[in-house]
């Protein structure tokens, strides 16, 4: 039987799953991606070494066995012209098709691809897609890019008392993201990165809530777009998260409100001529003339700029590698607070008005 989707449906859902498939993968059927006709929905799955990924989309009297493809399928369904593309299931292929354009792509036996799990197992909590979608993105730029760094490559996602909070940490900055939304679950997991990318992918294109599942080593999470229901399995990080909170500094000498935009603008400018070995950026903040003055000097010559700033307490010579600043105060919209702890100990970066997002850099020698 043939059966017809939209192409921006089917397009978005493939997305989701083609982002999973690895470059180089482990195991050669990771390579390939999973298809079934079940009679109600056409189900994709793709699977990787941390993440897998599925999606099932109306798809009512399309019916096949589950079956392999290559990812040229997604690149014929990308290639369809027109706004409808068709699809049916043949003896050994599946049949793409758009107006007068057709692709036949080869199938493949489907034994040995990674089973889904069971949906009633483990134990299950709703949360709103928009704030895990905000949580997970707050956090995001601190996790390690190192693959050495064990821990530091994931996100924690801890249930605690006041809500979910989501924490990230690479051990030179750090961001904590509190929901202050209830969840029945008690404890931590730890997410790999490509896990909470693969969450944030998802969670944008969804709507509603969010269904999260933990299952002891890994976690389901489930979404639905209006047009699809959308489903992960993250497979997660062993190994204890250090505890973050003994690095929060609490005595201030001096705190700082500014305006985030006009200090990051600041920040962009003078780091143009910043030494690339510790792209570093110095600021004097003074109160007695209500400014921040930022300068930076490198090998190419040297750059200065002042922003206004609300300094209370000492007047502070701080330096900070400038990515680092820049990507703290980057979710921050209108001003900033800088509760200033020393020149060599932790910043505690946070919104003037509140909210559950907070960042800790630490700063360079002066």
């Amino acid at each position: 039987m043939v059966v017809g989707f939209t192409k921006e449906t089917i397009g978005t859902a493939l997305n989701l799953v083609k982002a999973v498939v690895p470059a180089r993968p482990t195991n050669p059927l990771y390579a390939y991606i999973y298809l079934e006709g079940t009679g109600d929905d056409l189900v994709v799955r793709a699977a990787s070494a941390e993440v897998d990924a599925e999606v099932r989309i109306p798809a009512p009297g399309l019916e096949f066995s589950p079956l392999l493809v290559p990812p040229a399928f997604i690149r014929a369904v990308e290639a369809a012209s027109g706004p409808k593309v068709h699809l049916a299931a043949e003896e050994g292929r599946i049949v793409v098709s758009s107006g007068t354009w057709e692709a036949a792509v080869n199938t493949a036996e489907s034994e040995g691809f990674p089973t889904w799990p069971d949906k009633e197992g483990g134990t299950k909590a709703t949360i709103g897609v928009k704030e895990l979608l905000r949580a997970l993105g707050a956090v995001r730029y601190a996790a390690s890019k190192d693959a050495w760094r064990s821990v530091f490559r994931g996100i924690v996602l801890e249930f605690v008392e006041g809500g979910l909070r989501a924490v990230a940490s690479d051990g030179y900055r750090m961001a904590i993201y509190d929901t202050g939304i209830a969840v029945p679950l008690a404890g931590q997991i730890l997410l790999p990165v490509s896990g909470a990318d693969e969450a944030v992918r998802l969670l944008k294109e969804a709507r509603g809530e969010a269904t999260l599942t933990l299952h002891g080593s890994f976690i389901t999470l489930t979404a639905n777009t209006g047009e699809f229901e959308a489903s992960l399995v993250v497979r997660l990080l062993e190994g204890e998260y250090p505890d973050y909170r003994r690095v929060i500094p609490t005595e201030f000498p001096t705190t700082v409100v500014l305006h985030a935009e006009e200090l990051a603008a600041a920040v962009r400018r003078v780091s143009a001529l910043s030494s690339p070995k510790d792209h570093r950026v110095d600021i004097i903040f003074d109160g007695e003339s209500r400014l921040a003055t930022l300068f930076t000097e490198g090998d190419y010559g040297r750059s200065a700029d002042a922003v206004r700033a609300g300094v209370d307490g000492l007047t502070l010579r701080q330096a900070y590698d400038y990515r680092y600043l820049l990507d703290a105060i980057e979710p921050v919209e209108g001003e900033v607070v800088l509760r200033i702890s020393g020149p060599a100990t932790p910043t505690l970066i946070e919104p003037a008005d509140g909210g559950g997002y907070k960042a800790v850099v630490v700063p360079l020698r002066v």
